[in-house]
């Protein structure tokens, strides 16, 4: 794979994929899937704010989206 110095892939190890359901848990009133829920792990670990995407679950938890 090309190395970029602006791009760092992020594996879930078991921890991350523990939190990312017990997110999931926490919010089984909202549409969540478990990747979101990984996803937004991961983002708060590497203190992302933006991001992205069509999806507006990161809206709803807080993340900033493009497009708008």
């Amino acid at each position: 794979m090309p190395k970029d110095p602006l791009i760092e892939i992020v594996h879930a190890d078991e921890e991350i994929e523990q939190e990312g359901f017990l997110l999931y848990q926490k919010y089984k009133d909202q549409d969540y899937s478990i990747a979101d829920c990984v996803s937004f792990v991961v983002m708060q670990l590497y203190n992302i704010s933006r991001c992205f995407t069509f999806d507006r679950h990161f809206s709803t938890m807080g993340f900033d989206i493009e497009p708008i």
